[in-house]
């Protein structure tokens, strides 16, 4: 008998077991559905929003996911403060180097970029029908709360994920999504949710590596590479 320490990512994730995906012979999360589930049907598709989304991370995580999205015309929102230096544009060449001028221009063009003052929304956001946040902002306790309830005020139901580092999801309030870097690259996301979302599950059907882990400040990649 073969014995594992811990079960599977996939199992934790909800999604079976390698051996079930050869027997069934499909992948337990169908990309176009969980995209749907995420983000709406596509007469109604909402938009991701990156908030702080000039900076290393949010920047790096827009460029991942802006162009694993891109086929599913899923508008990414780029939410920063206005004069901040332009993060996003920054990695335009990363694209070209990796898909090819043509590929850059196609993922550049499903991004939105707008400008906040921190305490009010611009109203131009509601077009866009935002469903999920991941939110990039400085590590302060507070901004990052009334962020949260700035967005859910205006967006109820909105699906929220920090990139943290510095905090527990008990103490925001909101699930984590914390990337490895080099964002644009690294595909480990350590997640902290109750249970596995529809978020998390998308997150996977896009090739990326959500890894639950427990509610601790730093989690496990920080304490690896960074102390």
């Amino acid at each position: 008998m073969i014995k594992s320490m811990r079960q599977s990512t996939l199992q934790t994730l909800g999604l079976g077991t390698v051996l079930e995906i050869f027997q069934n012979g499909k992948l337990p999360v169908d990309t176009w559905e969980i995209v749907e589930e995420v983000f709406g049907s596509p007469n109604e598709r909402g938009c991701l929003v990156i908030s702080g989304a000039n900076g290393i991370v949010g920047a790096g995580k827009a460029m991942q996911l802006g162009s694993r999205l891109e086929p599913f015309n899923v508008p990414v929102v780029g939410l920063d403060f206005p004069g901040v230096p332009d993060g996003i544009n920054k990695k335009y060449q990363g694209l070209v180097d990796t898909f090819g001028k043509k590929g850059a221009d196609r993922i550049m063009a499903i991004f939105i970029r707008l400008y906040y003052d921190g305490g009010n929304l611009p109203a131009k956001l509601k077009e866009f029908k935002p469903k999920f946040l991941l939110e990039a902002i400085p590590e302060i306790l507070d901004i990052k709360k009334n962020h949260y309830e700035l967005f859910r005020k205006n967006f109820p139901g909105i699906e929220i994920r920090s990139v943290t580092s510095g905090f527990p999801g008990t103490e925001l309030g909101v699930g984590i999504a914390h990337p490895a870097f080099p964002h644009e690259i690294n595909k480990i996301w350590e997640i902290v949710e109750p249970e596995p979302s529809a978020v998390t599950k998308l997150l996977w059907s896009l090739g990326l590596i959500p890894v639950p882990v427990s509610d601790h400040r730093s989690f496990v990649l920080d304490v690896l590479f960074v102390e």
